[in-house]
């Protein structure tokens, strides 16, 4: 197989010592059996039938898999957290200024702004701040991603999986943005008046 690595050439021809081990890597863990069935053939016809005994490491293959599976888990879990908390801090963040614009919306009612309007001006306000965050999102994550690809051999982020990242967050970022936009549209005109007398 041409990506399977290990010690060949002049160690090959001294291996007439019992109990000699040599240790071949195959980049991708679905074709062992293909590079024991190859070396199997190799090892056969270089020294004979019987005399050379090729074993896999399953068990360390499987292990190394579960672990990559649970990092996966908990590194998926950890965004999922991180999104939420980051959501609600941004509808927080919206909703208190939207509270301190009252006497704003109540103005612009009070000239004849639709609730409506209003809305659309504080959910405007709530895309830019989603679509920003999704965006440096997004650059963090390719970034996470190299790191790991190159530190811990994982493959490399899809770019299908990237944009529905991105489309995710930015989806429950505004949906956590709705509220704080649907409060401030329903500020009356009144407000505005009392508060500037």
């Amino acid at each position: 197989m041409a990506d399977a690595q290990g010690l060949t050439g002049p160690l090959m021809g001294r291996m007439g010592a019992f109990g000699t081990s040599l240790y071949f890597t195959v980049s991708d863990p679905g074709r062992l059996d293909e590079a024991k069935s190859q070396l199997a053939s190799h090892f056969e016809q270089e020294y004979g039938a019987g005399l050379v005994t090729i074993t896999i490491p399953r068990e360390e293959v499987q292990q190394m898999q579960a672990r990559t599976s649970r990092l996966v888990t908990i590194i998926l879990f950890l965004a999922i957290s991180g999104l939420l908390i980051a959501g609600a801090n941004a509808s927080n963040i919206l909703a208190s200024r939207a509270l301190r614009r009252r006497r704003t919306v109540g103005v612009l009612k009070a000239l004849g702004a639709s609730g409506g309007s209003v809305f659309r001006i504080f959910f405007a306000e709530a895309l830019f701040v989603s679509v920003a965050g999704a965006l440096l999102g997004a650059g963090l994550s390719v970034a996470l991603s190299r790191l790991m690809e190159v530190t811990m051999d994982f493959a490399a982020i899809s770019g299908l999986a990237l944009a529905a990242g991105v489309f995710v967050s930015w989806l429950v970022t505004n949906a956590l943005t709705v509220l704080p936009s649907v409060q401030a549209s329903r500020v009356p005109a009144a407000e505005a008046i009392r508060r500037m007398s």
